[in-house]
């Protein structure tokens, strides 16, 4: 379990990391009132974090077997955890990322909103549902709800708030179109080479 939530928390840091400049871009452009530059960058971090996140769940979610071969001997529990969990890593740098648009301009209300209702929701959801099957997936399946629910609602609120005339089609559905298909490719890939050079080659290429 701890070497899964390392697996999965390396590549959400790495991107967060990346929200430093965001952050003090957005930052300079409200203080200097520019509503048109604040506008633009919220679109473009927007971009980037769903385009990101889309792609490191899903190349995580195909690659599960092979990952989990390559650490863990490929054991059933393993590869279902990986798959549920690779899915966290979206929702979660969509609002950290909103979190931080609010938070530049000072708006902590939306924020606290926001995180307390998903708190609430993850909370019912582990009392409620999953109190007969308290296992490690029912925590997933309850942090996956959850946290999408946290990241539809933060986005609408940033999206009516912030962006005017915003670019659906280039920020949402081209990048999910885009990855969709590297997908389809990378478990064409996998099925033909993991066979052949083994698990740990296979997710290394």
């Amino acid at each position: 379990y701890g070497k899964f939530l390392v697996i999965c928390s390396i590549p959400f840091f790495f991107v967060c990391a990346r929200f430093v400049l965001i952050h003090s871009r957005i930052t300079g452009a409200y203080r200097n009132r520019n509503n048109h530059l604040v506008n633009e960058f919220i679109q473009v971090g927007l971009q980037y974090t769903w385009a990101v996140g889309l792609l490191i769940s899903a190349v995580l979610a195909i690659l599960a077997p092979q990952l989990a071969g390559a650490i863990w001997e490929m054991p059933t529990n393993i590869i279902n955890m990986l798959q549920k969990g690779s899915f966290l890593i979206l929702p979660a740098l969509m609002i950290v990322f909103l979190s931080i648009v609010h938070m530049a301009q000072n708006r902590r209300l939306e924020c606290f909103i926001t995180l307390g209702i998903t708190a609430v929701l993850y909370i019912i959801l582990c009392n409620v549902l999953f109190t007969k099957n308290a296992s490690i997936e029912g925590l997933l399946t309850a942090a996956l709800i959850s946290l999408y629910v946290g990241m539809v609602l933060m986005t609408v609120i940033t999206v009516f708030m912030y962006c005017k005339n915003i670019e659906y089609i280039s920020i949402f559905i081209l990048p999910l179109f885009c990855i969709s298909i590297s997908g389809l490719v990378i478990i064409l890939i996998s099925k033909l080479l993991s066979p052949h050079i083994g698990n740990t080659i296979c997710f290394i290429i």
